[in-house]
């Protein structure tokens, strides 16, 4: 299989968790909370901000989505800000001691925070230096 074809099946992937990631926040937030590895350690339920990430993942995944669809490595990039800054915010967390604790806790991140920004950060990558029209 062709670099480019995995790499937007790894996006295409990745578009699709953020979404259902998104309306859940969105429609099940307690549920969400009480779920997602470490959440609960951060602090108590903010329904309205738990609502807030929601949205910016799920603007996230349609720009990933469009970007991918139209091969634009601009609204690529845009989805790659959201992820690489959430993992950013993260690796500080850890960083001050502020960060999730628990194997179950970090596995989560990895799946959720950290794989999601290698991923859309390696399709902004592979997408702006493709051939013209591939």
């Amino acid at each position: 299989m062709q670099p480019l074809k995995i790499v937007t099946i790894s996006g295409m992937a990745l578009v699709l968790l953020g979404l259902v990631n998104g309306v859940v926040m969105l429609t099940l937030p307690s549920l969400w909370y009480e779920v997602t590895p470490g959440v609960p350690f951060t602090g108590p339920l903010n329904v309205h901000f738990v609502r807030d990430i929601g949205f910016a993942y799920i603007a996230a995944s349609l720009a990933l989505w469009f970007g991918i669809g139209r091969k634009d490595a601009l609204l690529v990039f845009l989805a790659a800000v959201f992820h690489a800054g959430h993992a950013a915010t993260h690796v500080i967390d850890h960083a001050t001691g502020c960060g999730a604790q628990g194997v179950a806790a970090i596995a989560g991140e990895v799946v959720g925070i950290y794989a999601p920004a290698a991923t859309s950060l390696i399709l902004t990558f592979v997408w702006m230096k493709r051939p013209e029209g591939a």
